[in-house]
């Protein structure tokens, strides 16, 4: 469902040409007072020395750190280069500041990370992570994917509750819940055109963030900010509703109260609650006469 790869060539980018992106981007900053929260997204991983290398790595850290209006940073990384090493670097450079490493758990299941979303590790390789980061007193924003292909409405909500728990009984610090969005030139795509996917509904993303606040502690944020929300090609319902609802979600990310989601109505609700209930006895159907 990712279409990172299209994003660019496939050579590397020079270590200069990166430093040289992020000092424009804090230098478009320069106005703001603060408090800020930098995120790195690298469309990979900061933390991988091919893709970014580490005095670019260690530069950019350096840059953070002496600016004091910096009061979070996030860091996007795969959980095989949250190493000890690289998280005592990156404690000793940025150390009074919130600091997450953004991890895509997808799923805690090894089967749909392994078969739906073809992620790479296993949730023991995310566990560890978690571990030595924590050691470091650096925290794990754990992102979970709503919806890879091949899973039923009923299926992914009840996944991607799941996943929240065990993510935040691993101990990560902050769970950011992403709907799948339709990409072009890839293998959802060639799903959704055939009539074989439909993106996750609005109320099943409502009913996740609900049902996982209600079961996690509080301490760990639970945030959301969907992609192409209301549109066909992402997380949406029957447009009538979609924007009230995107709005709910949003501010749920912000104040972490599921009152926010109390007066939301529509008469949609009746088919995703139909869906819920049927679609997986209809597959099998469609299934079985095929």
């Amino acid at each position: 469902m990712c279409s990172y790869l299209l994003d660019g060539s496939h050579e590397a980018v020079p270590g200069d040409k990166i430093l040289q992106q992020f000092r424009h981007a804090i230098e478009r900053a320069s106005s703001e007072k603060g408090p800020l929260s930098i995120k790195v997204y690298t469309s990979g991983s900061f933390l991988d020395e091919d893709e970014v290398p580490t005095d670019t790595r260690n530069q950019i850290l350096d840059l953070i750190s002496e600016d004091e209006r910096v009061s979070e940073v996030v860091l996007e990384s795969r959980p095989q280069y949250v190493t000890e090493d690289s998280m005592g670097i990156i404690y000793d450079l940025l150390d009074g500041r919130h600091v997450e490493i953004g991890v895509g758990l997808e799923s805690s299941s090894d089967a749909i990370r392994t078969l739906c979303i073809n992620k790479g590790f296993e949730t023991e390789d995310f566990a560890e992570a978690v571990t030595t980061a924590k050691a470091h007193k650096i925290g794990i924003r754990a992102y979970v994917l709503l919806k890879p292909p091949f899973l039923t409405e009923r299926d992914a909500l009840l996944d991607s509750v799941r996943t929240i728990e065990d993510a935040a009984k691993m101990g990560v610090t902050t769970i950011s819940v992403n709907p799948v969005n339709v990409q072009k030139h890839t293998l959802v795509e060639r799903l959704w055109t055939r009539g074989l996917y439909r993106p996750p509904w609005l109320w099943t993303l409502v009913e996740v963030l609900s049902q996982a606040r209600a079961q996690v502690d509080s301490s760990v944020n639970i945030v959301c900010d969907p992609v192409a929300a209301g549109k066909k090609r992402g997380v949406h319902n029957c447009r009538r509703c979609d924007e009230s609802i995107t709005m709910a979600v949003r501010n749920f990310s912000l104040n972490q109260k599921t009152g926010v989601f109390d007066a939301l109505d529509c008469d949609c609700r009746h088919l995703w609650s139909h869906t819920l209930e049927h679609e997986d006895f209809a597959l099998l159907v469609h299934s079985i006469k095929r």
